[in-house]
């Protein structure tokens, strides 16, 4: 019951546990709403109650028989729980919610608890490219993935932005070749379902027009400014961003001195990479001196180097 719960109960707690192995972000006890569903999936209009078959009056359930004793207290007691809870399905579903209720003896078989909340939760869902990555990477924990594999699974071209914020807002524990010797340039791996606590990363229009100024709307890492060709894609036109140096995941702030501008196709490629020492800022500045024929041929001994295998 809600008003007398103080912490997850361990019907909730199982609940709460197969919707993360489905990959699915999720509210709990959302006040907002009729009845403070006890969960509520992110970006769509569905709501999960996880009611105790005895304090919510599971009909035909035996864990639902309710006391002999003082037996008038308890009909008025759970027959009030009862009402309430309907009237909360009744208000939700006038708003357009989808409504699941989860009784405490459903959830003793986990894979039919999993099956039945997965067909609840996707039916007449759009997944955004966000989500499709993280149940990609949450049902192949473990196992090394490929930017081509990844790039597919988003269906965009900025999924590299999505791995980032499944990192940064969310937590996971996506590694790649920075992290990890054993891993190659554009391979990346989920270590484990194992969340880490993330700091709310939030930049105001005035904190980002200022960076903009400081930087004179400039790329911090290749110098290109708004409406320069983007280097990935001649039909289109770089725009800005305000990048943290220090990943927010890695416990950086968003402090003047952790804010830089980068272009959208640096920004792109950045995940998981540190500021590039001072060795590497010569070199690229040496680089970008040279006639293109010998950048060309730099870029492609880099290319070959670092290529990986389909």
């Amino acid at each position: 019951m809600a008003s007398v719960k103080t912490r997850l109960t361990l019907p909730e707690t199982l609940v709460r546990h197969c919707i993360k192995t489905l990959g699915i972000g999720f509210r709990g006890n959302v006040k907002q709403l009729p009845g403070t569903p006890d969960i509520v999936i992110r970006g769509q209009k569905k709501a999960i109650f996880v009611h105790g078959c005895f304090w919510h009056g599971h009909k035909g359930c035996s864990r639902a028989t309710r006391p002999e004793t003082n037996r008038p207290f308890w009909d008025k007691k759970i027959d009030g729980n009862i009402a309430r809870d309907r009237r909360s399905v009744r208000e939700l579903k006038k708003i357009g919610w989808s409504v699941l209720v989860v009784w405490q003896c459903q959830t003793k078989n986990e894979a039919a608890l999993t099956t039945r909340l997965q067909r609840f939760i996707e039916r007449g869902m759009t997944m955004g490219a966000r989500d499709k990555l993280r149940a990609y990477f949450t049902s192949h924990i473990g196992e090394v993935l490929t930017t081509q594999q990844l790039r597919k699974v988003a269906g965009i071209s900025e999924y590299g932005r999505r791995i980032r914020e499944l990192r940064d807002e969310e937590g996971f524990q996506i590694k790649t070749h920075v992290d990890r010797a054993d891993l190659k340039p554009g391979e990346y791996i989920l270590e484990s379902l194992e969340q880490k606590p993330v700091v709310s990363r939030t930049i105001s229009p005035q904190l980002r027009n200022e960076i903009l100024e400081r930087n004179g709307f400039t790329c911090q890492h290749c110098g290109a400014g708004p409406g320069d060709t983007d280097p990935f894609n001649p039909h289109r036109k770089v725009r800005l961003h305000i990048d943290h140096i220090v990943p927010i995941s890695q416990g950086g702030t968003d402090d003047k001195d952790n804010l830089r501008v980068l272009c959208s196709a640096c920004n792109q490629g950045r995940a998981n990479v540190q500021p590039p020492s001072e060795t590497a800022l010569n070199i690229i500045a040496k680089i970008r001196k040279l006639p293109k024929s010998e950048q060309k041929e730099i870029y492609e001994i880099l290319k070959k180097k670092f290529e990986t295998k389909t």
